[in-house]
């Protein structure tokens, strides 16, 4: 990895671990690594700036009614927050526990998608690809 991408990672591991402590309503930037127990609570919004890995041994619970939203790439600084593509990522050994409900339904869209509106953006069809990462799940 190089130096550059690693700064971009530790700034990112900064917000993550700041944002995963909050309880309080606020917008979360998250990206780098989990290391080991945390939480994305419901009360707030997550936006992956970068890619986010829940490392071996370490576990993502995300609460029933959290929205997560990621990054498409083009981003390279909104807010003094460093950008890149927004991606989750559970490695071998890791966990994730999300459990969304029909009432509290977990949401992972773009960046950009008002999800109080339904005719903001293309949400499916042309047009729609590339953004966001996903989700990669290594068994």
């Amino acid at each position: 990895m190089n130096s550059n991408l690693l700064a971009r990672l530790a700034l990112c591991v900064a917000g993550l671990t700041l944002g995963a402590a909050s309880a309080s309503a606020t917008t979360n930037f998250v990206g780098g690594f989990i290391t080991n127990h945390v939480t994305w609570f419901a009360t707030n919004t997550y936006i992956m700036t970068n890619f986010v890995y829940v490392l071996s041994n370490a576990s993502l619970t995300i609460e029933p009614g959290t929205l997560i939203k990621g990054r498409n790439g083009t981003f390279t600084n909104i807010g003094g927050i460093p950008g890149g593509f927004g991606c989750l990522v559970i490695n071998r050994g890791a966990k994730i526990f999300a459990l969304g409900t029909r009432e509290k339904p977990i949401i992972f869209t773009a960046e950009q998608d008002d999800v109080n509106d339904p005719f903001d953006m293309p949400v499916a069809g042309a047009g729609s690809r590339g953004q966001w990462g996903g989700i990669v799940i290594n068994g």
